[in-house]
This record gives structure tokens, C-alpha cells and sequence, in this order.
């Protein structure tokens, strides 16, 4: 047993000797502690003395206000920011950080900060409900196993008659040890602090009745049911969230093959104030400072040269009238015009079809959506 337990725990032995000081001389036992009670008391003397000195440097005005630089939403920002390129915010970053979603459903990035908030939150407290959890299993298996333990050490200290009985109650306390054993790394893998066992421990070897077993029975139960409360809570709601996902993937990915396009670019042909017509390659992209940026690129002598144009615009306009004389292409399908709109004036362009008309103008609007969201970081 002395092999299987661990440095820290309590094995098999301590708690024999333990319980055997106990029935042998009760009035002892209160003056002289256990070996856990004084490792414990080592500890936690060093870990006092180790806390003085950052309790000095604390001043006595309580500590210092939190700037807003340091709150975990700027923090979460600024990964964010550093995270997208300084001239473009691509498709597939929007779709990494969630964006989309606060898009879908119509929220705004404060809102979607908050709810991942909720969520973490909801882990957080499911998470300690089973640490709690665990560490009461613990306790209640080091009680079995004192009780085992000093069950098999009376008939040592009886006649010798009573020594054959023993073997099994001996082999009993060593399995209740191990379990007990076991139990406790359990808890430590799952995150449990080491003074929280020992104090959990050292008050669990201590249980000499039926009602305090009862009642560290009754408490572990009560653990058990609050974490499994939790968890299937954390798993509807993680279903419900499925649900909506499913729900809304086919949204989503309209609005990516939207954004998409527009990011890509295509040939338009504009028109001039003047009311002369050229083909441009026509894109656009969101840039560092949260502006949807329009670009336009025409050739010029055969392609010997390119300029290039970009303007930052604050709207999309899809009911521009058509233009004189251009009403439909010659195949006599029906042509489609929108416009943007910039710092001086509309810029209107001449799509082929309505099809085509329809996913510019939604993948611009998606872009100013996500500026929208995000503008006032």
C-alpha cells in the first residue's frame, strides 16, 4: 500500500496508526497530531509566510482600479485586430471569429463578446460542480477506509484467537485505501487543489459515526447531483446552439459565397458623371480601420498600364434606374444596374443580369454590416 499510494496522500498505514492512537489513547490524540495534521500545518505556515510578503506590497488603499486596457474585452479586441491583415478582412477570418453568426442574428459585437461571456461562464461553473464533486467521493472513500483500516487494527490488539478474522478485514482496508487512493488523483487530474484534498482528507479520517458518515454520504451525493444538473444543463444548451447552427449554416454560407464575390471582384461597367462608359475590375475589402474600400483597376493603352482607383464608401444603392438605351443585353436578357455611395457622389455600374446584381450589392451590404459591428471599437 505504501507503493501504491502517493507521496502526498494519505496511505493505508497513516490512517491505521491514526485510527489505532485514537481507540488506544483518546486523550492523546488531542495533544499530539497526526503526521498528515502537521504536514498539513507545515504547509500551510510556509504558504503564510510566502503570502506576507506580497500582502506587504499591497497598498493599504486596496488595490488599484482596473484600466480599460487591461478588461478582458479590449484584450480580446486586440487579438482580434492583430490577427486580421492591416489592408483585408478576408472571408475565412470573419468566419474564424464568429462574425457571421453576430451578423445572421442581427447582434452587434458587444453582444457577441457578452455571450461568449455566458458561455465560458457556464463551463467554468460546470467544471468546478464536478471538482466539487469529486473531491466529496474522495473524502467519503478516505472515511471508508479509516474505518476499514482501524477495523483490521483492533484484533491486533485483542487475543490471538480473533488474529485469523483479521486477515480478511485487513484485506478489506488495503482495497478501501486503494480506492481511496485512487479517488484523490482523480481529483487532483481534474484540477483539484492540493490543500483542498488534504483538508477534505484529514477531516474525513475523523468520522467515527454512523451520522458522520451518513452525512458525508449525503454531502458527496448532493455534489454529484448538483454537477450532473449542470452538465446535462450545459449540454441542452450546447444542442439548442446545434440546432441554431443547422439552422442558420445555410444563411451563412450565402452570405460567405456573397462576400466572396465581391472580395474576388468581377468586370463592371461604370459610367462617368459625363455619362461616358468604361469596364472596370471592380473588388472590394474591408481595411484596418473598419472602411468597406471599393477598387477600381482599368487598363490603359492595351493593357501597357494599370490605374487604379479606391474610394471608401457608406452605402449601396440597388434602385438605380436604368440607363438610356441599355435596357437589355443582345441576347435580350434584361440588364441590371446599383450603385455605391461615396464621400462625393453615387458611382453607378451596369451588371449583366439581376443574378448578378444581387450578390454585389448583398455582399457589400454584408461588408458594411460587419463595419457596422465593429466601428465603434
Amino acid at each position: 500500500m505504501e507503493f501504491l499510494a502517493r507521496s502526498w496522500s494519505l496511505s493505508a498505514m497513516e490512517l491505521s496508526t491514526a485510527l489505532a492512537k485514537t481507540h488506544v489513547a483518546s486523550d492523546g490524540l488531542d495533544q499530539k497530531p497526526s503526521v498528515s495534521s502537521v504536514g498539513n500545518e507545515t504547509h500551510d505556515a510556509s504558504s503564510t509566510a510566502s503570502r506576507e510578503p506580497l500582502v506587504q506590497q499591497l497598498p493599504s488603499g486596496g488595490s488599484p482600479p482596473i484600466s480599460p486596457r487591461e478588461s478582458e474585452d479590449f484584450k480580446e479586441l486586440v487579438l482580434l485586430r492583430q490577427a486580421l491583415h492591416p489592408e483585408f478582412l478576408s472571408n475565412q477570418q470573419l468566419l474564424k471569429y464568429g462574425i457571421y453568426k453576430s451578423i445572421v442574428r442581427g447582434r452587434t459585437m458587444g453582444r457577441w463578446l457578452k455571450d461568449q461571456k455566458e458561455r465560458k461562464k457556464r463551463e467554468i461553473r460546470t467544471h468546478n460542480a464536478q471538482l466539487h464533486a469529486a473531491v466529496s467521493v474522495a473524502g467519503v472513500a478516505a472515511a471508508v477506509a479509516a474505518l476499514a483500516a482501524s477495523s483490521a487494527m483492533l484484533p491486533e490488539m485483542a487475543t490471538t484467537c480473533q488474529k485469523t478474522s483479521s486477515k480478511v478485514t485487513t484485506a478489506i482496508a488495503s482495497a478501501a485505501a486503494l480506492v481511496a487512493s485512487h479517488c484523490i488523483e482523480i481529483a487532483e487530474d481534474m484540477g483539484a487543489d492540493h490543500d483542498q484534498i488534504l483538508t477534505v482528507v484529514n477531516s474525513a479520517i475523523n468520522a467515527r459515526t454512523n451520522g458522520d458518515i451518513m452525512t458525508l454520504t449525503a454531502g458527496a451525493a448532493t455534489a454529484l447531483r448538483g454537477a450532473a444538473t449542470l452538465r446535462a444543463r450545459l449540454q441542452k444548451t450546447t444542442t439548442i446552439a446545434l440546432g441554431e447552427e443547422k439552422g442558420e449554416r445555410g444563411i451563412e454560407s450565402n452570405i460567405s459565397y456573397a462576400l466572396n464575390f465581391v472580395a474576388t471582384g468581377g468586370e463592371l461597367l461604370k459610367r462617368t458623371r459625363k455619362g461616358a462608359l468604361h469596364w472596370k475590375q471592380v473588388s472590394f475589402y474591408i481595411n484596418s480601420n473598419w472602411q468597406v474600400v471599393a477598387k477600381l483597376k482599368s487598363k490603359h493603352m492595351a493593357g501597357t498600364y494599370t490605374k487604379k482607383k479606391k474610394s471608401v464608401i457608406s452605402g449601396v444603392h440597388s434602385d438605380i434606374p436604368a440607363w438610356p438605351r441599355r435596357e437589355r443585353e443582345d441576347n435580350g436578357e434584361q440588364r441590371a444596374y446599383f450603385g455605391i455611395k461615396t464621400a462625393d457622389r453615387i458611382i453607378e455600374f451596369e451588371c449583366r443580369s439581376k443574378g448578378d446584381k444581387q450578390m454585389w450589392t448583398d455582399g457589400i451590404q454584408h461588408m458594411l454590416n460587419c463595419c457596422n459591428n465593429l466601428a465603434y471599437f
